[in-house]
């Protein structure tokens, strides 16, 4: 029987990488072995590696039948190992240790209109972990941090686009509350999939705390699903110094205990790559000779100061937003702004709203929704 759960093990990994390959939006790109490239040990040379996962993780998305549409076939496979009573994500890991795949693409489970659909939109891979026991913290914490990844997207918790900035510069996004978070818990008893919810729950926090957006009303369900099937999983968070006894005053309507003081949480901006406008190659012989020449002036003053240049900042803040439904009451300075949306006598409710937008954000006042705007505009014109 063990002989047969390999050879089926193996036969569904070759027919998910034949759908990847022959997937209609890849067909012009695959002119080659894809299962061969997956399995070197460098990275392919037609490939962006985009980060990292477990296999058992990596199997465990990738058995869901929903997200296989036409022409897609591997939910076929899926349904014959059910048929026999076995567990596809089982079959299919034991398929991706016969092969040791190095690599998997970097698919996606929604498309734009965030239906369930597995697609594989660009060359980006994930490099595949977890063969061996890889039980130090240290290679945990990129893992895990992969795989929490996933599973925000995969929940619609947050916009992919700010990850994606990190990864287009480095090989892999590691949160800097992973590691300590892994410590504390290293003897706390649970499956790899609620500590996996668990710590993403606390990833969640950790972006609020560094100002990220996190989806509001996915975050309050998964927050009540944590609550309701982990008892008491806050009091031991916080015996643990993982969660403090503050709460967090960004979320209005739900009770949110921020992240212990203990643990690091700020989040750097990725370094971007900046390339040089001209290289010595583009010069041309006069230049050449003006460089000469500046390169022994320099020589001659170096041990004078350089002049004490002020760059211009050219980060923007974005505008911020009050929710649409938030009962607050108006401060001094959004009555402040008002007041002089109305010494401009606007004809136009629409226009004043936008001249209000304009103004709060260069005043960095955060604005208010349409409606909020128009009664409390009215109430102050008839006062």
């Amino acid at each position: 029987m063990d002989g047969g759960i390999i050879a089926i093990g193996i036969r569904s990994v070759i027919l998910l990488i034949h759908d990847l390959q022959t997937d209609p939006s890849r067909i012009a790109k695959c002119d080659r072995s894809l299962l061969s490239d997956l399995r070197t040990q460098d990275l392919p040379c037609w490939a962006v590696l985009a980060g990292q996962i477990t296999v058992h993780n990596l199997c465990g998305r990738l058995c869901r039948k929903k997200i296989y549409k036409p022409p897609f076939v591997f939910w076929r496979a899926i349904e014959f190992i059910e048929m026999l009573q076995m567990k596809p994500v089982d079959v299919l890991e034991i398929g991706f240790n016969h092969f040791k795949l190095n690599y998997f693409p970097d698919v996606r489970f929604t498309d734009r209109a965030n239906n369930s659909k597995i697609h594989w939109p660009n060359n980006g891979v994930v490099r595949i972990t977890g063969y061996s026991n890889e039980n130090s913290v240290l290679a945990k914490t990129s893992q895990f941090s992969t795989d929490v990844i996933w599973f925000l997207e995969n929940e619609g918790l947050v916009h992919m686009s700010k990850f994606r900035e990190y990864l287009s510069v480095q090989d892999n996004f590691t949160f800097p509350w992973m590691c300590s978070i892994l410590e504390k818990l290293s003897d706390y008893s649970a499956t790899n999939d609620v500590l996996l919810q668990v710590i993403s729950y606390l990833s969640c926090i950790g972006l609020l705390q560094n100002r990220w957006y996190v989806h509001y009303c996915k975050f309050s369900k998964l927050h009540n699903k944590i609550l309701t099937n982990i008892p008491k999983i806050e009091s031991v968070l916080q015996s643990r110094e993982i969660l403090s006894r503050f709460r967090l005053n960004s979320i209005h309507r739900l009770h949110i205990f921020r992240l212990h003081s203990s643990l690091e949480l700020s989040i750097p901006e990725p370094v971007t790559k900046v390339s040089t406008v001209s290289s010595e190659d583009d010069l041309t012989d006069d230049d050449n000779r003006i460089s000469t020449e500046n390169k022994n002036d320099s020589d001659d003053s170096s041990t004078e100061e350089p002049p004490n240049i002020e760059h211009e900042n050219i980060s923007k803040e974005g505008r911020r937003h009050l929710p649409a439904g938030l009962t607050m009451k108006w401060s001094s300075n959004e009555i402040e702004v008002l007041d002089f949306i109305i010494s401009l006598k606007i004809q136009s409710e629409k226009d004043a709203y936008m001249r209000y937008k304009a103004e709060c954000t260069s005043r960095r006042i955060a604005d208010r929704s349409f409606s909020a705007f128009k009664s409390k505009y009215h109430r102050l014109m008839k006062s």
